[in-house]
């Protein structure tokens, strides 16, 4: 969370679509595996876990349907705290539809789906002053209600996993 916290305040000090904001946001995402491993080695250092049991572990249960789906789940924007009140249906669906066309005007490819998605939050602030995570809590809280707007979270999680590899 403080990784992401740092990210974003560093961005959004700079212009949208400057050389040196793309720079901030490959090299945010270029650093991810090691911030995961860190986190790896916080935990097991709480848990007093040797990393060779942690290695052990993961080679034989990492094609573990239970595994597979965890680790996915690592990957979703969490919903923790509560709805935003000033998020009504009718702003959360522009806000929606903001992200949405962000997503939709671009030919995604591995290359340009991490600036893409940080650009489009970093708008998403500016215009409607709520974060991604505010959008999907209330996406997630009125999902009857409105279309289908998985596509955009579907490409957070994408840039993630693109990172990973």
């Amino acid at each position: 969370m403080k990784h992401q916290k740092l990210f974003r305040n560093t961005r959004r000090k700079l212009e949208l679509n400057s050389k040196e904001y793309a720079d901030v946001v490959y090299q945010f995402y270029s650093n991810l595996p090691s911030v995961l491993n860190e986190a790896i080695e916080e935990v097991l250092k709480e848990f007093n876990v040797s990393k060779e049991i942690y290695d052990d572990s993961w080679r034989l249960l990492k094609n573990e349907d239970v595994i597979i789906e965890a680790y996915e789940d690592m990957k979703t924007i969490l919903a923790s705290g509560h709805q935003r009140k000033e998020l009504d249906v009718e702003t959360l669906r522009d806000c929606l539809e903001f992200c949405k066309s962000k997503i939709d005007s671009e030919l995604m490819t591995p290359e340009n789906l991490q600036l893409t998605v940080s650009i489009m939050e970093d708008e998403l602030k500016l215009t409607y002053s709520f974060e991604i995570e505010d959008i999907e809590r209330g996406y997630n809280a009125y999902m009857d209600t409105l279309n289908d707007y998985d596509s955009i979270f579907q490409a957070i999680r994408e840039v993630k996993s693109i990172s990973e590899n």
